[in-house]
């Protein structure tokens, strides 16, 4: 109750002197201040000096006094045979004879006569009523009304209210009325029962009702609940329903002599509370307008319930269901008890914030959060301003530990989280998550032990290890880090030896930006989704596999990974961010075409081939050279190991600039006499295109399709012919690596004179899922060993139906997937 004080402002001496006189005339006195309490009785304000013996307020039988009183601390107004209460209280333009600002228990027993008061309230409160007792009100505008719920309860409790006609509800909770036990008795009233914007639940009990043409019961907004079970005498043929805009017993036939309505004015209603038992579940806070405040359930008598989901309120924590609102110690419900009878339990609210993270079982919030209770050797605490939970000492999870949202974790969180500090966490159930998110990304930033898990960091968002002094070790677990959009690893080091696989993510990107890297896989030591890929920053040296690729796994689930020199998904990788640093420079070779940028390569790494597209007037990109007289091309397979400066080779490509010598590709063969270029020259052709002259003879001059550099390019065309300065040249063959690394590439289709295609020459063409091959004169020894190595075993090759036969054989020991299909 909300306490005012009664001081007197008198000078002290005149105040001392007054005192003495009245000591001397025998007046008592009174020298403390009183406390004032938010309820009234009558016309009187109840304090500290009334409470105790309201004899003065009520009357009783034969103007007797009565042993009532009032109890501050529990909120709690014992009355004992009280009939008559004088005077009234004026509130929010309301007359009540007992009237309260805050929730109100009421116990004992009352007989109340207001008939020739037809405006006042019998019972009022702006907050929640919970009354037990023996109860009689005759009379006024209205027996019991709350502000927020009624709640009605006690085997021996008694309402019997009655009263002249008139517009109004003898019992009305705006935000709901709960009867759990009772019997209610109401006559005369428009209305019985009544709320506007809760439920009404009678889960035991019986009522008898005859209204006065208005409903027995009824809930606007909320809906009307009736136990199992129940035996509804009158109205005879009645169910629950629905008439208007409200939920109340509607009649299904008129009786004899019935009033011509639809619904249920006049009621008879017996529970079957012998055989169900209802809990109901109050979240006990003042509420707002279409607030749901409760929750409940129906079990056979005997039963227990289990525990619902713990309500959230703003500003609040919950601190567990009670079984009165006040919530006092020694209350708190245990849910291993059988209930016998329909009960009503309050949410304890302790003031202050929790936060959506749980260690050791234990929910954070502002009063724990800095030394968090946790079942192992070791102290937890948590700063807020930025999310750190801060670990130090050895902490365990056991088969019988605890969970949360049946996840058993040390650390359970829907929020970002950064975890630092020195810590080991130790699972003694292989089916536990140590560190568990469904809601926000976890940073390590410390140094971190984790083993014997499930899923050692699990984040349905991210994962990041980052923080120069970070230490991440990670054994005895089936899966090392699953982050559902990604797992990013910055600096620090990490080792992880994994079951199954040690970093994984279904929908986001593994990328490796620092840091120094160990991971041990059973089955894949990275597994990258298959919608994005596998990142290693340049700068980051791979030191196992020796031999690598960067694509999607061979073994028939498409996932983007790191596979060894044998196409297989690496079970061990090796990173290191320590290794040295160069750089690789582009130099245009005297041309006034914009260099691309240079490229920080980490020791042993492989610098990136650049394609050129914005080619000077004439000239076609011929290509990278270690020279500036480009006699010695780069090869971009080659680990770097010191800076360097690559050439751009600039050839003239005439089709640029004579519209009638654009390469058409299926143009025949056009002698003009004019000589070939000579053998071994290149040239560049269309856009990205590069040949080489493997034969200059002047009747059947031959060129090669020796790369494609423009490695943007999704579908490419190697031509039976190319016409250059009116020479036409036959393509019959297909170099090695002609098309390595062309990673966007989906369709290649090879002209119908091309005999040999060297080996590689689709290694990294991640995504080619066409090979057209229009050529006949392909061979056992014109195709190279490994000429479809690191073709997709989700690809598709066709060829001259002629030719099925004799080239799936050929094809297939030429480094080709079983999988692959040949049509």
């Amino acid at each position: 109750m909300e306490k005012r004080k009664l001081l007197t402002g008198l000078p002290k001496w005149l105040f001392m002197l007054c005192m003495t006189l009245l000591v001397f005339a025998g007046v008592k006195t009174r020298v403390h201040a009183a406390t004032e309490y938010d309820l009234w009785i009558g016309a009187t304000r109840i304090t500290s000096e009334n409470c105790n013996d309201l004899s003065d307020i009520v009357v009783g039988p034969f103007a007797r006094k009565t042993h009532s009183y009032f109890d501050p601390d529990t909120n709690t107004l014992y009355l004992d045979e009280v009939l008559r209460i004088d005077g009234n209280t004026m509130h929010n333009g309301t007359r009540s004879k007992i009237y309260s600002k805050l929730p109100l228990k009421i116990r004992g027993n009352a007989e109340l006569n207001l008939k020739n008061e037809d405006d006042v309230t019998a019972i009022s409160t702006e907050s929640y009523l919970d009354i037990q007792g023996d109860f009689s009100f005759e009379g006024g505008n209205g027996a019991l009304f709350a502000g927020q719920k009624i709640t009605i309860d006690g085997e021996n409790t008694k309402i019997t209210i009655t009263k002249t006609p008139q517009d109004s509800a003898a019992i009305y909770g705006l935000f709901g009325v709960c009867v759990n036990n009772g019997s209610i008795n109401i006559e005369g009233y428009s209305d019985g029962i009544y709320s506007s914007w809760g439920d009404v639940c009678l889960f035991g009990g019986t009522y008898k009702m005859a209204c006065n043409g208005g409903m027995a019961v009824k809930a606007r907004k909320g809906g009307l609940f009736l136990a199992y079970g129940y035996t509804l005498n009158k109205p005879i043929q009645g169910r629950v329903g629905t008439y208007g805009d409200y939920s109340t017993i509607v009649k299904l036939k008129h009786e004899e002599g019935e009033l011509d309505r639809l619904y249920a004015y006049d009621l008879d209603l017996v529970m079957g509370q012998d055989s169900i038992c209802y809990v109901t579940f109050d979240t006990n806070e003042q509420l707002g307008f279409n607030s749901k405040q409760t929750s409940w359930n129906g079990r056979p008598k005997g039963s227990t319930f289990n525990r619902p989901e713990d309500p959230t309120r703003e500003g609040y924590f919950f601190g567990g269901w009670y079984t009165s609102r006040d919530c006092r110690d020694g209350e708190e419900y245990d849910f291993n008890t059988k209930v016998e009878r329909s009960i009503t339990l309050y949410a304890k609210w302790n003031k202050g914030k929790q936060y959506n993270l749980w260690v050791d079982g234990t929910r954070v919030t502002t009063l724990n959060m800095d030394d968090i209770p946790v079942n192992a050797n070791g102290k937890v605490s948590f700063d807020p301003a930025n999310n750190t939970l801060n670990l130090d000492g050895w902490f365990g999870i056991y088969q019988d530990g605890e969970t949360v949202n049946s996840v058993k974790s040390f650390i359970y969180t829907g929020m970002p989280i950064r975890i630092v500090g020195d810590a080991d966490i130790v699972a003694r159930d292989a089916n536990a998550y140590p560190i568990y998110s469904y809601l926000g990304n976890v940073t390590i930033d410390g140094d971190i032990r984790i083993s014997g898990a499930n899923t050692s960091i699990f984040s349905a968002m991210g994962v990041k290890v980052d923080g120069k002094n970070t230490k991440l070790t990670i054994k005895d677990t089936d899966i090392g880090i699953f982050g559902g959009s990604g797992v990013t690893i910055n600096n620090g080091i990490v080792d992880i030896d994994a079951k199954a696989y040690g970093l994984k993510t279904s929908a986001g990107l593994i990328d490796i930006q620092g840091g120094l890297t160990t991971i041990k896989a059973g089955q894949c030591a990275i597994y990258g989704g298959k919608q994005r890929s596998v990142n290693v920053a340049d700068t980051v040296a791979i030191l196992e596999p020796e031999s690598y690729s960067f694509g999607k796994s061979q073994s028939g689930d498409p996932f983007y990974t790191i596979m060894g020199g044998d196409s297989k998904d690496a079970k061990t990788v090796r990173f290191d961010a320590s290794r040295p640093v160069y750089t690789v420079t582009f130099d245009m070779n005297g041309q006034n075409v914009t260099a691309p940028k240079p490229q920080q390569i980490a020791d042993g790494r492989c610098a990136h081939h650049i394609s050129i597209s914005n080619y000077p007037r004439g000239y076609g990109f011929g290509g990278w050279y270690i020279d500036k007289a480009c006699t010695q091309g780069y090869d971009f397979s080659k680990p770097v190991h010191n800076s360097f400066t690559l050439y751009a080779e600039w050839v003239e490509d005439k089709s640029q600039i004579d519209p009638d010598k654009i390469h058409r590709p299926e143009t025949d063969k056009i002698l003009s006499g004019k000589e070939a270029k000579g053998r071994g020259s290149a040239f560049a052709f269309g856009r990205g295109q590069r040949f080489r002259v493997t034969s200059d003879d002047k009747a059947n001059p031959t060129v090669t399709f020796e790369r494609l550099t423009d490695k943007k390019a999704t579908r490419v065309t190697v031509p039976k012919t190319v016409t250059v300065d009116d020479v036409t040249y036959t393509v019959t063959a297909v170099s090695s690596k002609a098309f390595k690394g062309c990673s966007k590439l989906k369709v290649v289709t090879l002209g119908s004179n091309i005999e040999s295609i060297g080996a590689n020459a689709f290694k990294g063409c991640s995504s080619l899922k066409t090979i057209k091959i229009q050529s006949t004169k392909l061979t056992k020894k014109s195709v190279a060993g490994k000429a479809f190595s690191g073709v997709s075993s989700n690809a598709t090759i066709k060829v001259p139906a002629k030719m099925k036969k004799s080239y799936g054989k050929i094809f297939a020991k030429k480094g080709l997937s079983k999988s692959v299909k040949i049509k």
